[in-house]
């Protein structure tokens, strides 16, 4: 189910991310978009760090000052909140103008975008280092653990080639 909505000054759609499922939804431009424009705001719940620090959901958590943090996450009407975060630089078109004492941050264009172009930002390391281990995607999860089944089966393999020359020796 898509749906569009029409209160920034850029016409933006809120759908499927083309992440995958695991992204849940994403937020799309409907017109092409110049380096510099500004398309929709970050904005929801200001907190300290106090306050940003207990919550234990900390999905939709933005620091946009040194005491000053926006949760986003019971904030349906704010499109920002739809932008995923690729992990991949060369794909990033928005980035966050942090506005503190305004408590917003405005998601500006960094390069030309395409109509249909889905939005993509960099979270920052803080993000992904304060996540939980149950709130990653299971896809990171799985691929972890194939990398470690493969370093066991490597090393298996290792330690029975050297048993094998041990024996013939």
């Amino acid at each position: 189910m898509s749906h569009a909505v029409a209160v920034s000054p850029v016409p933006l759609e809120v759908r499927p991310s083309l992440l995958g499922e695991d992204a849940g939804n994403g937020l799309f431009v409907l017109q092409a978009v110049s380096p510099g424009e500004v398309l929709c705001e970050y904005r929801g719940r200001l907190l300290c760090t106090s306050e940003a620090m207990r919550l234990e959901n900390k999905s939709y958590l933005m620091r946009i000052g040194p005491q000053e943090y926006i949760d986003a996450r019971e904030e349906l009407e704010v499109l920002a909140r739809f932008i995923n975060d690729c992990r991949n630089p060369a794909v990033y078109n928005v980035r966050f103008e942090k506005r503190p004492g305004e408590g917003r941050a405005m998601v500006v264009a960094v390069r030309p975008i395409s109509a249909g172009e889905e939005l993509f930002v960099d979270y920052g390391r803080w993000y992904w280092a304060s996540l939980r281990p149950k709130q990653l995607a299971v896809k990171h999860a799985a691929e972890i653990l194939q990398a470690v089944e493969a370093a066991r089966e490597a090393d298996s393999l290792h330690e029975n080639g050297q048993q094998v020359e041990n024996n013939q020796a």
